[in-house]
């Protein structure tokens, strides 16, 4: 959950006007989007997540995809085929 809540603070913070958009993500590297992205499914499978919860992970699928594989949807799912039997994450 640390991802997620690092990434929902600097959301809230770019986006105290409004709700939370893709462009806020600008600043994430695609690294972090990934680990952000591994996280959102390993909550997800644990748990049902929150409304705001699940909104940050739709936003991070959705960059993740556009900026880390050209929008193209096949290459993303390759990506995610060989990172979900790694995808274990340390436990606090």
């Amino acid at each position: 959950m640390r991802i997620l809540l690092t990434l929902a603070l600097m959301l809230a913070g770019v986006a105290a006007a409004g709700p939370p958009q893709r462009r806020h993500l600008a600043a994430v590297d695609i690294p972090a989007l990934e680990r952000a992205f591994i996280e959102c499914d390993h909550l997800s499978m644990q748990a049902l997540l929150s409304a705001a919860e699940a909104a940050i992970c739709s936003l991070v699928y959705e960059d993740l995809k556009q900026r880390g594989f050209e929008g193209d949807y096949g290459k993303f799912m390759a990506w995610w085929r060989t990172q979900r039997g790694r995808a274990a994450l340390p436990q606090p």
